[in-house]
């Protein structure tokens, strides 16, 4: 059962939070793509099933989390729209 929790940071480290959460999930479908060979003969359909099954688990996983990224980064865009003038002008830690 997925669950959703939230907490507070402070503004400028959003972006960083943002790669932290993403970057891994990226890079488990990266990896699971290039390891895919889809080859499928009347001897292999149980296992091409089973790969098909994983691909649609990491894809879900994936996906739910670069929805989770998206909306992050929207808050965080309105965020710094509605930023004070003098705090706008100060640049953003790397």
């Amino acid at each position: 059962m997925k669950v959703k929790i939230s907490y507070s940071m402070d503004l400028e480290d959003i972006p960083r939070e943002v790669n932290k959460l993403l970057v891994p999930r990226l890079a488990k479908l990266e990896d699971m793509l290039k390891d895919s060979r889809f080859n499928v003969t009347k001897d292999t359909v149980d296992l091409s099933i089973l790969n098909l099954q994983y691909l649609r688990d990491v894809l879900l996983e994936v996906d739910t989390r670069v929805a989770e990224c998206y909306s992050i980064l929207q808050g965080y865009k309105e965020a710094l729209i509605e930023q004070p003038e003098e705090e706008k002008d100060e640049p953003l830690p790397k």
